[in-house]
């Protein structure tokens, strides 16, 4: 009937505007990680370049890790996670 065809109709239309929102949340998602991971990447950079420019000097994980805004603990981990070895090793 008329109205089986319609009501399909709609429900089509229905599940291609949800298709398409899910979509677009995955993308937005996937962009979201892409920048959160570009910033620990110059994150680690900026560590990096920190210990090359200052390996002379007595630096403590303390002072490192609130120079970069991070617990001890947290900014340990994340240099270890991006360089294989941990900091002042």
């Amino acid at each position: 009937s008329q109205k089986d065809t319609d009501n399909n109709s709609k429900l089509r239309h229905l599940e291609a505007l949800i298709c398409e929102e899910l979509i677009d949340e995955g993308t937005r998602s996937v962009i979201d990680n892409r920048r959160v991971q570009a910033v620990y990447q110059r994150g680690m950079r900026s560590a990096a370049d920190f210990f090359n420019s200052n390996y002379s000097k007595p630096i403590s994980l303390k002072e490192t890790a609130l120079t970069f805004g991070m617990s001890p603990n947290y900014f340990s981990s994340c240099f270890k996670k991006a360089f294989g070895v941990t900091p002042l090793a």
